[in-house]
């Protein structure tokens, strides 16, 4: 989240809207095709290069070392707002209440935001520092589309 969700992001702020690198961005953990798979995905703008735009990103996978408590604070308290609201009709409730079911763990329906506030600023800089290196990334980059 602090990294690519909403315009006040990380990546949005600098690539897409300062830099003008890309017309969108995305980064996101998925389970689709593989447990805890950490995948940045965007579109360049005309006369980018690929490798300038693959440097700003990387960049930013390592500015995540630096992350502030603020800036954690932010994304927590959004995150917060983002859940109160799409627990507000019967119907998402209820849907909430199916995931957790199915993941095992039907008492985090009532406390995700908490959860979610768990994670440090210290933590994130530790995995991040772990994680965003040179030797554990793949690129893949598509022409044309």
């Amino acid at each position: 989240d602090v990294l690519s969700n909403g315009k006040s992001s990380r990546m949005y702020g600098r690539l897409v809207r300062d830099e003008g690198l890309f017309s969108e961005i995305d980064a996101y953990v998925t389970g689709d095709y593989g447990e805890g798979l950490f995948v940045v995905s965007g579109k360049l703008n005309k006369g980018v290069s690929f490798e300038k735009a693959e440097a700003s990103v990387d960049e930013e996978l390592e500015g995540l070392q630096t992350v502030s408590d603020d800036e954690m604070d932010k994304v927590a308290s959004k995150y917060e707002t983002t859940f109160v609201y799409s627990q507000y009709k019967a119907s998402d409730r209820a849907l909430s209440l199916c995931y957790y079911e199915w993941l095992g763990r039907t008492e985090w329906v009532n406390n995700e935001p908490e959860l979610y506030r768990r994670v440090t600023t210290e933590r994130l800089r530790e995995v991040a520092a772990g994680l965003f290196r040179p030797e554990k990334g793949n690129v893949l980059g598509v022409k044309g589309i």
